[in-house]
């Protein structure tokens, strides 16, 4: 058996801090990113 003692406090703040690991490439290229890929060009 494993000796891990999973508490509530301890599932959250995992998964809080693998979260932000998720979100923070996500958030730096969505900052480099100037527009939309396919924005469209010319007029209406």
């Amino acid at each position: 058996m494993s000796k891990i003692k999973l508490t509530r406090r301890g599932v959250i703040k995992t998964g809080a801090v693998a979260g932000a690991s998720l979100a923070v490439p996500t958030l730096l290229s969505a900052g480099s990113h100037s527009g939309f890929a396919n924005a469209p060009t010319g007029s209406t």
